[in-house]
């Protein structure tokens, strides 16, 4: 059975499909399967959507998936749903290799390559063919683990692992995380069950879901440690330090990370010191260590030169250069790195790096007086980071509104967007962005001539400052104290 006959379309489980999956599907070649699809279109019994790709009408599909269950014995399904789920499997894995990432197969060489594969073009087409296919993905990933098929569902997860991190498709990629990760526990595999932790911890991070990041590279770290898999617990132990660093928890991110670094520079491979002394420039500008993160941070980069890291690890660089050197007073240089990140972002940067950059964009204008650009870039911001669902950043781009408005002398708009960060943030339990959102809440309100509203709040910045030991935490303080004490 297959497409040309309408019933073993049905058991595809998406929405629509391409020609190759179908002939993946039905075992025809790919030009028969054209030719048969093309016949049912013309019969109105599915319509074509795009370039080589159709779907059944809802009615039609019901009925075909109806005809498929009760025409085909249960095996000729499994094969069936085996073959297409090793098709997108491949794809996924070609997919993966074109659009250049370091992270390696996931695949052995054993495993046999279903014929036709998709050619891919570079990272544009990777990029395109996993914007067309996430909703089938993701359903053969469902569908696989439900069949048995424990092994497709855990390597498709870990193969769109560098899919994901470029396109910031996190609900998609935590799902078929999960679904990985109970599948390679059913198998018993502590190697696969580490790096679907990880690729969950990776999915949280980048999404600053903290708490949860931090339990599964701390549970990917036990895993490595116990199976004695030493690059492994170096990988685990960076991705802990960036969590730690995001919750500046910076003596501890630090550590981790510099024992990661230690750990590549001695056993390789080279293009990891890269994230590493990234990694650790970030820490050094959370300390308020222009000089030592500036350094760090051109470190990073010559190793991302060298090694042909993809385009958003030197953007990401180049932020926290711009960042520094505007901390540090000098817009001119600060206006220099940013023009260099600005050049290298393209349409395969992820938005969230390009919602940073807006984020750092915006910064630099609102210092230099530029409100107009200042607000346009935080509106920038605010727009992509909705669109993939960070709730910390919208709520630091409604903070440098906030701050914005009450440079123009628009205090009660500057109260209400800090407060809106202000909630946010604290329903995401982020206390050091908290503490500064309030910090900057307070000073609008005291310009408005509210100073018990702006006490209240400063006071509150204070006690969530508690925790915090750096030298930023530390002047911060300082200055909510004497204004409080004033």
């Amino acid at each position: 059975a297959g497409p040309g006959d309408g019933r073993g379309g049905g058991l595809h489980p998406g929405p629509d499909f391409s020609v190759q999956a179908a002939a993946a599907l039905s075992e025809r070649a790919p030009r028969e399967t054209h030719g048969l699809l093309d016949l049912l279109a013309g019969a109105h019994l599915i319509e074509s959507t795009g370039a080589d790709r159709y779907r059944f009408h809802d009615l039609l599909r019901a009925y075909a998936t109806d005809q498929a269950h009760q025409e085909e014995t249960t095996e000729d399904q499994h094969s069936a749903l085996s073959r297409v789920a090793v098709w997108y499997l491949h794809t996924a894995d070609a997919a993966r290799a074109a659009v250049q990432t370091h992270h390696p197969s996931v695949l052995s060489p054993e495993q046999t390559r279903p014929a036709p594969l998709v050619a891919f073009d570079g990272q544009q087409d990777a990029f395109a063919w996993h914007r067309r296919e996430q909703v089938n993905l993701l359903a053969i990933a469902q569908i696989a683990a439900q069949a048995g098929l424990d092994e497709i569902a855990w390597q498709l997860s870990a193969t769109l692992h560098s899919l994901h991190i470029a396109r910031d498709t996190f609900d998609d990629w935590q799902t078929m995380g999960h679904i990985g990760l109970e599948a390679a526990r059913r198998l018993g595999d502590l190697r696969a069950q580490a790096l679907m932790h990880d690729t969950l911890g990776t999915a949280y991070k980048d999404s600053r879901r903290l708490a949860q990041a931090g339990e599964h590279h701390q549970a990917a770290l036990d895993l490595r440690t116990r199976i004695g898999d030493l690059p492994g617990v170096a990988e685990s132990a960076g991705g802990l330090g960036l969590v730690h660093l995001w919750q500046r928890d910076l003596d501890a991110s630090r550590t981790r990370l510099e024992q990661a670094l230690a750990f590549y520079q001695q056993h390789g491979p080279y293009h990891r010191t890269g994230p590493a002394l990234c990694g650790l420039a970030y820490v050094a500008a959370d300390l308020g260590e222009h000089q030592q993160a500036a350094r760090l941070a051109h470190q990073a980069l010559a190793v991302y030169r060298e090694t042909g890291a993809d385009h958003y690890m030197h953007v990401d660089a180049r932020l926290l250069l711009t960042r520094v050197a505007r901390e540090a007073g000098d817009p001119a240089q600060a206006e220099e790195h940013m023009a260099e990140a600005t050049a290298m972002l393209d349409t395969t940067s992820p938005p969230g790096l390009e919602a940073l950059l807006h984020l750092e964009q915006a910064a630099l204008h609102r210092e230099q007086n530029h409100h107009d650009q200042a607000l346009e870039a935080y509106w920038a911001c605010e727009t992509l980071q909705r669109s993939i669902g960070n709730r910390t950043g919208q709520a630091l781009a409604y903070d440098g509104i906030g701050q914005t408005m009450r440079a123009l002398g628009r205090l009660p708009e500057a109260i209400d967007f800090h407060t809106t960060a202000a909630r946010i943030l604290r329903d995401l339990d982020q206390p050091w962005n908290l503490a500064q959102t309030l910090a900057h809440l307070a000073d609008a309100h005291a310009d408005n001539d509210q100073p018990e509203q702006a006490r209240q709040h400063r006071i509150e910045a204070l006690t969530l400052l508690d925790g915090f030991t750096d030298p930023p935490a530390a002047a911060l303080r300082q200055r909510l104290q004497e204004l409080t004490t004033g």
